[in-house]
């Protein structure tokens, strides 16, 4: 008895999506097939072309993008958002959305945040009930931002601060490196004041606006302490930083009156009188232990209060005396510089 023909095998195409460039294997014998990707209809001319039919399944693709704004994948959501977008521009979870996976590409060289906040606003001129929820998702935006520019600047500061070359003379060396850190800190000061600043206020005043909700109220706070306590930033911004907020910083006080106020980074007098200058290194050491660990417990909160009661008068008396200034190099700032240092290089806290 002879063997009925079996039906020859199936071949498979190999293809990239001509929507979202997914892998995909295609059936040879189909004239259509469905992305598993990105939901789209693939029509089949041969197995070489590939278009995309015009229906386009908007919900498949809002799925995608908020599974990779979820994932962290923010520049792939955002490209997702915006073919929704294109599609139907009245959808405000994709407006907000864009928005959102905008500001979370923004750098030091590229920030993006005015184009997350224009997003976020046209989505809740189609949907004010999302204000909460857009509100918390881009004040943590801002407050990663200010976080970062905080440690690029510090960091760039420290690679210009670096003499060329090796100075033997101490002296020079000293002069030298005072002198690239002064206009370090300038050059970053000013790239603060004009770039930066204004748009992490008009980021968090809008955050505020569109939601008094405590979780905002927080990261405002935390966002403006990390100004006060900036290594970088002279005294003269943060005062007008934190003046340029004082009606939102009003407003949060009488809806949360309980939530703790920012810190704000005060002088450390004694080191300052000391070294006779607020820009001395170990002065910037002694502030940076004093903000990031010592203000951290209750007792460090109480010693830094009583400090600030009592230092005043005393460093008064060091800066007009020399032995007293030499007696305090030894006896508090070289202490403390030293105890710092260590405490903050095991916390990996240190320049």
């Amino acid at each position: 008895m002879s063997k009925l023909p079996s039906d020859p095998p199936i071949r498979f195409i190999p293809a990239k999506c001509p929507n979202c460039a997914g892998e995909l294997r295609i059936p040879e014998n189909r004239e259509a097939v469905k992305c598993m990707y990105c939901g789209h209809d693939i029509l089949i001319h041969d197995k070489n072309r590939f278009t995309i039919e015009t229906k386009f399944n908007v919900e498949r693709i809002l799925d995608l993008a908020k599974t990779a704004e979820k994932s962290r994948n923010y520049g792939e959501a955002y490209q997702y958002y915006s073919q929704v977008l294109e599609q139907d521009s009245n959808i405000a979870s994709a407006w907000i959305g864009k928005g959102i996976s905008a500001g979370w590409q923004s750098s030091d060289h590229t920030p993006r945040i005015n184009e997350a906040i224009n997003c976020v606003k046209k989505g809740l001129e189609l949907d004010s009930n999302e204000s909460s929820s857009a509100a918390i998702r881009l004040i943590r935006i801002i407050s990663s931002y200010t976080i970062g520019l905080e440690k690029f600047f510090t960091n760039r500061i420290v690679t210009e601060t670096r003499p060329p070359g090796v100075i033997l003379d101490p002296v020079m060396s000293g002069f030298v490196i005072a002198s690239r850190r002064s206009t370090a800190k300038e050059k970053a000061n000013n790239e603060f004041w004009k770039i930066h600043r204004p748009i992490i206020l008009q980021g968090l005043t809008f955050s505020w606006q569109i939601s008094n909700d405590i979780e905002v109220a927080k990261r405002l706070y935390k966002t403006l302490n990390t100004v006060l306590t900036s290594d970088f930033l002279s005294k003269e911004i943060k005062i007008s930083f934190k003046k340029s907020l004082d009606t939102v910083l009003a407003e949060i006080r009488e809806k949360f009156p309980n939530l703790p106020a920012p810190k704000e980074g005060g002088d450390c007098f004694i080191a300052t009188a000391t070294m006779e200058r607020d820009d001395h290194p170990y002065v910037f050491l002694l502030r940076k232990f004093r903000d990031k660990e010592l203000s951290q417990s209750k007792f460090g909160a109480f010693f830094i209060k009583l400090y600030y009661l009592y230092s005043p008068p005393i460093a008064q008396l060091i800066k007009t005396n020399l032995i007293l200034r030499k007696i305090s190099f030894f006896v508090i700032v070289k202490p403390g510089v030293f105890i710092a240092s260590k405490i903050l290089s095991m916390n990996q806290d240190i320049d």
